[in-house]
């Protein structure tokens, strides 16, 4: 993985970068447990360039929404996104 540099906002827990295909991506900090997983509670952990974004938590996706607008759920996630307490994103 190629990262260019951080980008400009951090959330409380995860940080954005921008892979050299222009992937946007936010991960947790990494740790001996998970490594460095995808973790974004404020929008999609990643948005690929042609326009796909995915919504995952700890690790796991939840969402991915494609640039034609179809939504695909992985359905045992979005229990998991409840149990966490974070609410399912508005499409």
């Amino acid at each position: 993985m190629s990262l260019h540099a951080p980008a400009v906002r951090t959330t409380q827990a995860s940080t954005g970068w921008v892979l050299a295909d222009g992937t946007e991506e936010w991960r947790l900090p990494r740790t001996e447990a998970l490594g460095c997983v995808l973790h974004r509670e404020d929008g999609p952990a990643v948005t690929r360039p042609n326009g796909t974004k995915e919504w995952w938590i700890h690790g796991k996706r939840v969402f991915i929404m494609y640039t034609t607008g179809q939504v695909h759920v992985h359905h045992q996630n979005v229990l998991l996104l409840h149990m966490l307490g974070h609410t399912v994103p508005a499409f």
